[in-house]
């Protein structure tokens, strides 16, 4: 179970000395005031949540605001260090591109990897069903995450959640 430290220099490690460390021993962000390390293993949300949040500065900075909009277009391209030692990217369907990686679990009940890929394209619909084999998700040149392309319609705005 991994486990979260909150960080300060009376522990013996300085905020700056967490941050220059390498992404694959651990994950470290500021919250608040205080800083948190996560150590062990790691899964797929923790990833895109760690990845996610790293664009979104990124993203506030080339807008150089908080504003939504700004932001949101600012985001679109963004890249950023994935914990697989590739490169996560920021597409226009609001989902990333990131490697699939298959493993077997060993005696101490981790995993090995026995196979992983080069990045792929995250897709909002997949092309397997007849139901959504029509759909694409495109909110940078579309402004819709539910486009019917036989219609060319937008089917849907408004999140289901």
């Amino acid at each position: 179970m991994p486990q979260l430290l909150p960080v300060d220099a009376s522990a013996g490690m300085p905020p700056s000395a967490i941050l220059s460390s390498p992404v694959s021993g651990s994950i470290s962000t500021q919250v608040g005031g205080s800083y948190v390390v996560v150590k062990g293993v790691t899964n797929d949300p923790m990833e895109a949540h760690y990845i996610g949040f790293n664009m979104w500065i990124n993203a506030v900075e080339k807008a150089g605001t908080t504003d939504t909009d700004a932001v949101r277009q600012a985001m679109y391209g963004q890249t950023f260090a994935n914990l697989t030692g590739g490169t996560a990217t920021m597409l226009p369907n609001h989902h990333l591109s990131k490697p699939v990686l298959i493993g077997e679990i060993n005696e101490a009940g981790q995993f090995d990897v026995v196979k992983q890929t080069t990045e792929v394209n995250g897709d909002a619909w997949t092309d397997f069903l007849p139901a959504s084999k029509k759909l694409k998700s495109d909110w940078k040149n579309l402004g819709c995450g539910k486009y019917d392309t036989t219609s060319n319609t937008c089917v849907q705005i408004k999140s289901d959640y």
